[in-house]
């Protein structure tokens, strides 16, 4: 997600050409299985550019296969051809921005434990997307995303105070064609349980 480079952990430092760089890589990985349809529909609703949206090159494939293998020693390679991301049980370590990223296939943050500040604000996520048992020690943000398929927050937790998380909870949300629910499980803001260890950090 961040294989361009991290943002540092300074709250007043934000790199926006190296989000760019970033959105860019995972959003053109996503691209991959859109109709030129969806795309046109994603970039006349604002939520991606066109440039973020073209097809990865070779050269691109390349970074991100070599940014997988080397953040992630034990797992197999990963396909660029195939957008489903997989951070169940993962510890992401320090801020992670996902400013306007496209989710074209399913998204699985189970179990998974954000250390640092998370901002989700202005994401799409084409299918179901689970956060289900999943841990934020820190603010988090998913303002002006959008949800078009079944998402699930049951039992997640939020470890900062109310006022640093910018979400709406327990709340109605779009959906595509065809979900059967259109309803955001409750996430609630409970006490410090133990944090879930990974070798794997910011895949």
């Amino acid at each position: 997600m961040t294989v361009a480079g991290e943002q540092s952990d300074d709250d007043l430092i934000y790199d926006k050409e190296l989000h760019a760089r970033n959105r860019r890589y995972f959003n053109g990985w996503m691209a991959s299985t859109l109709s030129a349809d969806a795309k046109t529909t994603l970039i006349a609703n604002e939520r991606c550019t066109a440039a973020d949206l073209e097809l990865l090159t070779k050269a691109e494939q390349s970074d991100i296969g070599t940014a997988f293998s080397t953040r992630c020693t034990h797992a197999a390679p990963i396909d660029t051809t195939n957008p489903k991301i997989n951070l169940a049980g993962y510890e992401v370590k320090g801020k992670l921005i996902c400013i306007g990223f496209l989710f074209s296939g399913y998204a699985d943050f189970q179990d998974a434990t954000f250390t640092g500040y998370a901002d989700f604000s202005g994401e799409t996520f084409h299918r179901p997307v689970t956060f289900e048992n999943a841990d934020f020690h820190d603010r988090v943000d998913f303002t002006d995303r959008q949800f078009k398929a079944p998402t699930n927050f049951a039992e997640c937790r939020f470890m900062a105070s109310r006022r640093n998380i910018s979400m709406l909870i327990y709340t109605r949300i779009p959906v595509g064609k065809g979900s059967k629910s259109g309803l955001c499980q409750r996430a609630r803001t409970l006490p410090t349980r133990p944090t879930i260890s990974s070798e794997v950090t910011n895949a």
